[in-house]
């Protein structure tokens, strides 16, 4: 398998460029080159799984060999679905859909669609490692999971490497080995990440912070002095060389242990349990889109006015930006293909959802700006 030809054709995707502008927590648009983006946290994930895989190497008496090319080409890939505006833009956009349509809109599901429709040449067992959550958004209370069509599509080839795979190595498992690198890596990078932002972009009383995150610190059994100096460093000092050490423990620290992949010592699971109560109360509720009420009612409102609109060409052709797409668009107002309203309505609007799902934080801004204007005409 050609997994580096993979590798180049998702770095030089045009999915994988707009991630340079879309929300980690900050919608940012370019005023803070240090702020992470969704891109940033894409290829760091990536580095940390592919050290990680190293480190594992093979696993079972049969010798079942983790792949890193594999690993590291998926998560590239794991937030190429990711909506416009972060997780309250993902949120708002299943909101919309669902009680318009009965649809869905959730990232992880987006991401087999987005590759689906732009990546189609990519290794398959490359795209069954990026999921997550292999089963139907439907039947999981949190919203998480494939749509039926993926599901349809990528369950039996799921289930067939997975059984593989537990042959191979011994244990049984439901979800690929693969997928767990993937995952901690994606922890190990957004949690770091994001408490260095908090860091850099914190305005509030330092000692107030310092003893919040003594508490978490305390309240999860960490009293390493190593540890708890990497944290006053950065709070104080915005010193973060050991504090990148500590991460980087935290990555040799990875195994295959028990049949799933997690630490060997758990100071450094708790040390993630801190930095995701830390990075929640301090930065994610202060800085994000979640603390920034007008934005999230605009997008809604957005949404709102344009999925009334579906049939509505020039307010849509304002709102999707691929020409593959609006070919797609005006194909189906043309030629719908169901008899049934609400199937056309429905097939219509996965379309346009596909086409905001796409957009950059900057587009969904100007989206917004749109719709003002539309609405002030009509008035």
């Amino acid at each position: 398998m050609n997994y580096f030809e993979d590798q180049r054709n998702i770095i030089n995707s045009k999915p994988f460029r707009r991630l340079a502008d879309k929300t980690q927590v900050i919608v940012n648009l370019g005023q803070n080159a240090i702020i992470k983006t969704r891109l940033t946290h894409s290829i760091e994930t990536a580095s940390i799984a592919r050290e990680i895989a190293a480190n594992i190497g093979e696993i079972g008496k049969s010798g079942y060999k983790i792949d890193s090319d594999v690993v590291f080409n998926a998560c590239l890939l794991h937030d190429i679905g990711m909506a416009p505006l972060g997780h309250i833009g993902e949120t708002v956009m299943n909101a919309v859909v669902n009680k318009k349509f009965g649809l869905h809109f959730e990232a992880n599901a987006n991401n087999l669609a987005i590759i689906n429709q732009r990546m189609p040449e990519i290794n398959t067992f490359t795209i069954l490692t990026t999921i997550k959550y292999p089963f139907l958004i439907k039947e999981n209370e949190k919203g998480k999971g494939l749509y039926e069509s993926q599901f349809a599509e990528f369950n039996d080839k799921l289930q067939l490497a997975n059984l593989q795979q537990n042959r191979t190595t011994g244990f049984q498992r439901t979800r690929l080995i693969e997928t767990d690198i993937l995952e901690i890596a994606d922890d190990i990078s957004y949690l770091f990440g994001d408490f260095e932002d908090l860091i850099r972009v914190f305005k509030g009383n330092t000692d107030d912070l310092w003893n919040n995150i003594i508490e978490s610190l305390e309240t999860n059994n960490i009293y390493n002095f190593d540890i708890i100096e990497s944290f006053k460093n950065c709070v104080f000092y915005k010193d973060f060389k050991k504090m990148n050490s500590i991460k980087s423990n935290c990555i040799k620290n990875v195994t295959f242990i028990g049949g799933s992949v997690g630490f060997k010592d758990t100071v450094f699971h708790n040390v993630l349990k801190s930095l995701r109560e830390i990075t929640w109360s301090e930065y994610i509720l202060q800085f994000s889109i979640q603390n920034n009420p007008k934005l999230a009612e605009d997008w809604e409102h957005c949404l709102e006015y344009i999925f009334d609109n579906i049939y509505n060409t020039n307010v849509i052709s304002q709102i999707i930006f691929s020409e593959t797409l609006k070919k797609q668009y005006f194909s189906k107002i043309e030629c719908p293909r169901f008899d049934d309203k609400l199937a056309n309505d429905r097939d219509i609007a996965k379309t346009i959802l596909f086409s905001i799902s796409e957009l950059s934080d900057t587009y969904a801004l100007k989206c917004i700006e749109v719709y003002k204007e539309n609405i002030n005409k009509e008035d």
